[in-house]
């Protein structure tokens, strides 16, 4: 989700083993972004770039297993982001995982350094509410809420935040 030119999802794709079941979709809501990583990825089987939206994703309830967010969700508003999460929750199966990477609360000098001059720079207010904890606010105020965890963090300011949908209990 976010995947920009579809470097990372090219590279996902290439690195799973060749069978019927692959299937990686990259997503963006830039059809520029999405016609060059069209044009980037040839003719590779069992990958596609759709232009859509993180917030009304166009798959079916439960049709992924992973989904993957690398420095995307500090260009949403914290509604957006609630939304987006939740879209990443309605199309994962259960038993599915997410991972997402993103600028998040800095937890040394350098990182507040290099988080604050992000926002600096863009002038994002999107950032600054990452930087606040807030897209931690958002996974509690998506349906992920007790579902994910922190699972590392890089360079004084990055996060990967784990979610993982239970599986459905049997009836």
């Amino acid at each position: 989700v976010g995947c920009g030119t579809g470097t990372l999802t090219r590279q996902i794709h290439d690195a799973l083993p060749d069978t019927p079941a692959r299937r990686v979709c990259g997503v963006d809501a830039a059809e520029a972004m999405i016609h060059v990583a069209r044009k980037k990825s040839g003719s590779r089987p069992q990958l596609e770039f759709t232009a859509a939206l993180a917030e009304e994703l166009p798959y079916a309830d439960g049709s992924f297993d992973r989904v993957l967010s690398t420095f995307f969700f500090h260009h949403l508003n914290y509604a957006l982001k609630v939304r987006a999460l939740s879209e990443i929750w309605r199309v994962l199966r259960p038993g599915g995982h997410a991972a997402i990477l993103d600028v998040d609360i800095p937890y040394t000098l350098f990182g507040k350094l290099c988080a604050w001059s992000g926002y600096w720079l863009f002038r994002q207010p999107e950032i600054a509410e990452n930087i606040e904890g807030k897209l931690r606010t958002a996974l509690d105020e998506s349906p992920s809420r007790g579902h994910w965890s922190l699972a590392s963090r890089h360079s004084g300011y990055l996060s990967l935040f784990m979610i993982t949908k239970p599986q459905e209990n049997p009836a």
